[in-house]
């Protein structure tokens, strides 16, 4: 059966994003404690690192079509990944919310002059 590449691109964007916020939320908190580490992330260490994030994320899922394999098994036993549905969205949420109460912190941190 042939797929439209639209849901797969988003799917793929979406898992990226979701990680990067995840990735960003561990980040900043270990910095509040480990202060150094905001020596390492120049602009250019943070894009090379997105990057290198993103095209592994790609390779391992999206390359070798692994992802067809995922649909399939979603559409063949849709009810028993129903119960999925509340924990994706709360995953969701608590990963938006954990990065703004970091950002809120980082902000109070830095009496409201955030800097890169």
């Amino acid at each position: 059966m042939k797929r439209d590449n639209t849901p797969v691109f988003y799917a793929f964007l979406v898992t990226v994003v979701l990680f990067y916020l995840n990735l960003f939320t561990l980040v900043a908190g270990v910095s509040f404690i480990w202060k150094d580490l905001k020596k390492l992330g120049t602009a250019f260490n943070v894009i090379t690192v997105m990057c290198v994030l993103a095209l592994l994320n790609y390779l391992i899922l999206y390359k070798g079509k692994k992802y067809e394999d995922i649909f399939n098994e979603f559409e063949i036993d849709s009810l028993g990944y129903k119960d999925w549905d509340f924990s994706i969205k709360i995953y969701i949420i608590v990963s938006i919310t954990l990065c703004l109460i970091a950002l809120i912190i980082a902000d109070r941190i830095n009496q409201g002059k955030l800097t890169i």
